[in-house]
Formats: structure tokens, C-alpha cells, sequence
């Protein structure tokens, strides 16, 4: 793929992207923030030797040679660099998630990882008075504050009129399509405000709508339902009418891409459960997403849209 940028012509490909994923989650490991300012930046550098964007690099690579060749062409280096990294958002969620269920478990606090993954999903704009208030309120969040403090980043001020209130992100009904999310309101004489960052928000803020959004309503039911049992095994586990259901909650844009995930997922046999099942939100629900999902998800995929779950639900404790 090429581009303009000014009167530099450059190009982008798949390996160099995915060699700038390596390099990005490598220097935030490392530092807390990436060096390498983005693709065109790296594209700059791409004819150096890697020893020259990242020493550290060499020794993990085993090689110091350019990204690209004399012919723009991705060298062996590249490749290797964009086939030996996850998705670097999604890698550093991760990390940060798995330090506060270790956290909890070093503490015995089996509360601390619930109580501060849900704090997340519940504020995911702040401010330091915000994030102050609540840790003096709660022992579990005070614990895990440091770890709660990299889900967010400094919103510019330019874009503070425009952001989601339910998941901190920018503001686009028509984009979002979840009919909870709201434009904020900015508090008074606020300094700094704070948003959760990108991979928060993808992986635990817009996920946890949709979850806490199901477990309000099972609470509705008189059920006790569990959010995130098992270390985040699943969703929810709920007890119904004599029988256990595990839950795992699916909020996806596109039918497609939902279907080709849950067609290589499973929901983990603990804590153990009688029925399990991919449960989609209501939202979600239209006779071209049903079609889509019908036309490319395997036929033994445990799939319900959340309206048929509550109606099974309210059939077993009617009986």
C-alpha cells in the first residue's frame, strides 16, 4: 500500500507494521512508552540497522540489519519481528490484568481483583480527585491503584467536549452502536482529565458494558449471578432453577469477525457449570447480523442472544 505524506512518497506493509507492534510493546515493557513515534517514523528508520532504533533489540533478535532492503522490500530481520509479537495492545492489557490478579492472590484478597476490574469498566473517565476519593473509600482499589493507573492517559484538551461517557472513548453514535454510550459533561474547573487508554478500552471498558449490562439484569431476576469467576474464566456464573450456567458475554461490531472468534473459542470447564453458552447483547440483534452469523458460524457453536437467555431463565424459575 502507498501513501503521500507531503512530498515524501513512503510505503506501508503489513510486516513493517507488525515489526512496529515488536519494537512498541518491547520499549513500554521496558520504559513505560515507545520511542518510535509511529509508522512513518519507523519508516524512516527502517534502512538503519536495528542496533540503531533499539540496541536492546539486537541481542533478542539474534540479528542487526535493516527493516527494509535497498529495494523497500521487508528483510529477513522484519519478518521475523512482525510473526513473534501479539498484538500489542492486547499484550499490554494483559500484562497489567494478570499483575492485579497476582496482587490479589499474594494478599488473599480474592475481592481486589473484582472490585478494581469493575471500578474500570464503571469510570472510564477521571480525574486524580476521582481516582483519590475512591482508594481512600476502598482498601481493595488503594492496593491495586498503582496497576489501575496505567489503564489511563491524559486526555488532550481539545477533544474533552467529545467523549463517550460509558467508555471514555471519543463520541460516535453512529459508530459505537451501543445505545448506553453518551456524550460526557466535563466537570468544573477540572486541571487534568483522564480517559482510559486504548486497550482498556478495547479489551476490558466496551467488553464490560455489555457484561455488566447482563449481570443488572440477571440481579433484576432475583438471581445472584458471579461476574468474572475463576480468575475471569468466563463472564458469569449463575445459578437458575437447580442448574449452573456459565456465560461468556460477546459484544462485537461486525457479525463476521464475532463469528470466525467464536468458531475457535471455548469456555473453560471451571468453575464448573451444567450449560454454557456465547451470550450476544440485544443491541446487537438484527435480522442481517443473525444472517451473517448463520452463514459463517459453525453449527455446534453454544450461541444465545441475551433476550432468549432472561426468556429461559424466566421459564425455569417459573416452573
Amino acid at each position: 500500500m502507498t501513501k503521500e505524506r507531503g512530498k515524501e512518497r513512503w510505503i506501508v506493509n503489513a510486516h513493517l507494521v507488525q515489526a512496529l507492534n515488536h519494537i512498541c510493546a518491547h520499549q513500554i515493557f521496558r520504559d513505560g512508552t515507545p520511542t518510535v513515534g509511529g509508522v512513518h517514523d519507523l519508516y524512516i528508520k527502517a534502512h538503519d540497522l536495528l542496533s540503531e532504533i533499539d540496541p536492546d533489540l539486537v541481542e533478542q533478535a539474534q540479528a542487526d540489519e535493516p527493516l527494509l532492503d535497498y529495494f523497500e522490500e521487508p528483510t529477513w530481520l522484519c519478518e521475523d519481528l512482525s510473526i513473534s509479537r501479539r498484538d500489542i495492545v492486547g499484550e499490554i492489557q494483559q500484562r497489567v490484568i494478570l499483575q492485579i490478579k497476582s496482587l490479589a492472590t499474594a494478599l488473599g484478597r480474592s475481592d481486589l481483583y473484582l472490585e478494581a476490574r469493575r471500578w474500570i469498566d464503571e469510570h472510564p473517565i477521571i480525574t486524580e480527585e476521582i481516582i483519590e476519593e475512591a482508594c481512600n473509600k476502598s482498601e481493595a482499589l488503594g492496593l491495586a491503584r498503582g496497576h489501575l493507573e496505567k489503564f489511563y492517559e491524559i486526555c488532550p484538551v481539545a477533544h474533552r467536549l467529545n467523549l463517550c461517557g460509558k467508555c471514555g472513548r471519543q463520541y460516535d453514535p453512529e459508530g459505537c452502536g451501543r445505545p448506553m454510550c453518551s456524550p460526557w459533561t466535563p466537570p468544573e474547573n477540572a486541571k487534568e482529565i483522564y480517559r482510559v487508554n486504548h486497550g482498556a478500552a478495547m479489551f476490558i471498558v466496551r467488553p464490560g458494558l455489555a457484561e455488566l449490562w447482563l449481570f443488572d439484569e440477571l440481579t433484576r431476576l432475583g438471581l445472584e449471578p458471579e461476574l468474572w469467576p475463576g480468575d475471569d474464566a468466563y463472564d458469569l456464573w449463575v445459578a437458575v432453577a437447580g442448574k449452573v450456567l456459565a456465560i461468556d458475554v460477546k459484544d462485537a461490531r461486525y457479525a463476521k469477525q464475532l463469528a470466525r472468534r467464536l468458531n475457535t473459542d471455548t469456555i473453560p470447564s471451571q468453575p464448573a457449570w451444567d450449560e454454557a453458552y456465547f451470550v450476544l447483547p440485544p443491541w446487537r440483534d438484527s435480522q442481517h447480523y443473525r444472517h451473517v452469523l448463520q452463514v459463517y458460524l459453525k453449527p455446534d457453536v453454544p450461541i444465545l442472544w441475551a433476550t432468549e437467555l432472561i426468556a429461559r431463565i424466566k421459564g425455569d424459575i417459573g416452573k
